[in-house]
């Protein structure tokens, strides 16, 4: 009898780490949602490169009043965070943006092609995107 108690106990222990660890799995932050302008911007949102957010539409507003409407879809501020990453890469062969997910935060970061010579030319690279209210954002340089 004692040992069929183990071997139950040993089984439901098991099982309830595979279930934690699913449960965790599923707990990572929503990736990023890109999110495109319409028309190009003439006018500079920031001067600084790096990740810019913007929490509400007055936010993005004092920055560039007409930018909200030249944006490929709505956003909803109220769940919603818009975020700039404004980033750069030599080349050619140039890098490109790349995010990964973690539970606390969306992490950008550029991932430079895996060759022995790249060209002396600057790629100047800004990318918007839609985040869940309130997430960490994190650039690597």
């Amino acid at each position: 009898m004692k040992r069929r108690t183990f071997y139950l106990l040993a089984i439901l222990a098991l099982v309830s780490s595979q279930l934690g660890s699913a449960a965790e799995e599923k707990a990572n932050i929503a990736a990023p949602k890109p999110i495109a302008l319409k028309v190009v911007a003439s006018d500079s949102v920031a001067s600084e490169p790096g990740v810019h957010t913007f929490a509400s539409a007055e936010e993005l507003a004092k920055k560039n009043p007409k930018l909200l409407q030249q944006f490929d879809r709505a956003i909803d501020f109220k769940t919603e965070d818009l975020v700039l990453v404004q980033w750069g890469s030599s080349g050619p062969p140039f890098g490109k943006l790349a995010f990964k997910t973690d539970k606390s935060s969306i992490i950008f970061a550029v991932e430079e092609p895996k060759v022995e010579n790249r060209g002396q030319a600057y790629k100047l690279g800004a990318d918007w995107f839609t985040v869940a209210k309130g997430t960490k954002i994190v650039l690597m340089k």
